[in-house]
């Protein structure tokens, strides 16, 4: 079936490259100041609150992280072993959910409150967890890939969710009815899809694949807007600004940044050196000013409006593998980082 129930119902779609710059710039004008967003001195100064075990040992690695809306209280971590976990910033494990049968590659929020989450895994499955009375319950499980689901994205406007699979293809749901609305297969003999993220403007899907190509979809055609080629290797992370005119994008060749409003890469930041062929993972703050870049053993902050300058870096992600993920607080006054370890890291100011 068509989107004509959903993706169609959102808003007027983007027309191929054309309709990517177009987004970019009316997101551009959009764009506003943050009244306390964190300064680069700020940043620098974060400091290790701890290091927390909110998963399991046996099986250990923290794949994904989000946090929760208004205000982000509540941080979901994806585990290695199989189960979505819901901490606080004191580093304490509310909930552990299980249900999954293999490793857990992604988790967002859904909504306000923090009270409805979902996942993927390698097992194939795509989770809707929903709060009731003190605890989490799955309320829904989609089984449409035939691999690995790789990433699941929400929609701005927390009604739908798009799923990226190891299959190569891409699948549309209804929150609020539980239905794939659309399964959309990629190209004859391409690569499956190993990282993906919204657009701000709800309009344009990033995904990036095993062939090291990023596809940018227009979800509302189900077509694939523009193309972006260069990386080496899978692509392991990517991020819109929320600004929504920028990319970035990382493989084993380095972060690549690109500029929506051009469609091309304008630069690439080696982190660790150009040896590095490691994960890379890759997050924006909520205003577009800063990109935090995890992987080898620290992160490092770049400062949008300071030419991409390193403006921070913080260590001490763990022996075994380094940082897989990351997420800036609110007003981007702390950070939170998922390892290749069972601890969930938390920086913040001393």
């Amino acid at each position: 079936p068509g989107l004509a129930g959903g993706a169609r119902g959102v808003a007027g779609g983007a027309a191929g490259a054309a309709g990517v710059q177009q987004a970019a710039e009316q997101r551009e004008e959009e764009a506003g100041a943050a009244e306390g967003l964190a300064s680069p001195e700020e940043l620098g100064a974060l400091a290790a609150a701890g290091a927390f075990p909110v998963h399991q040992t046996t099986k250990p690695g923290i794949q994904a992280l989000d946090l929760s809306p208004g205000g982000g209280q509540l941080i979901a971590s994806a585990g290695g072993d199989s189960r979505v976990s819901i901490s606080n910033w004191e580093g304490k494990r509310l909930h552990s959910l299980p249900g999954h049968s293999k490793k857990v590659l992604d988790v967002k929020f859904v909504g306000e409150g923090g009270d409805v989450l979902t996942s993927c895994s390698m097992d194939k499955s795509c989770k809707l967890w929903r709060k009731g009375g003190d605890k989490y319950s799955c309320v829904g499980t989609f089984k449409d890939h035939s691999k690995a689901v790789t990433s699941v994205s929400v929609h701005p406007s927390q009604k739908y969710l798009l799923t990226a699979s190891e299959d190569a293809s891409w699948c549309f749901y209804d929150v609020g009815e539980g239905l794939c609305i659309s399964q959309v297969a990629g190209e004859e003999g391409q690569g499956g899809y190993t990282a993906a993220s919204f657009h701000p403007d709800g309009l344009l899907w990033g995904v990036g694949g095993e062939d090291s190509l990023i596809r940018v979809w227009d979800i509302k055609s189900q077509t694939v807007a523009a193309k972006f080629d260069g990386s080496e290797g899978p692509i392991s992370s990517l991020a819109f600004s929320e600004n929504g005119y920028y990319m970035a994008s990382a493989a084993q060749n380095g972060v690549r940044l690109w500029d929506l409003r051009k469609l091309k890469s304008f630069k690439t930041l080696t982190p660790w050196g150009e040896d590095y062929k490691g994960h890379t993972g890759v997050a924006f703050d909520g205003y577009g000013a800063y990109l935090g870049c995890v992987g080898s053993d620290s992160v490092k902050v770049y400062g949008v409006k300071q030419d991409w300058s390193q403006l921070a870096e913080l260590g001490n992600l763990g022996k075994k593998g380094g940082g897989k993920c990351l997420k800036f607080g609110k007003l981007a006054q702390s950070i939170v980082v998922g390892a290749s370890d069972h601890n969930l890291r938390i920086f913040s100011r001393p």
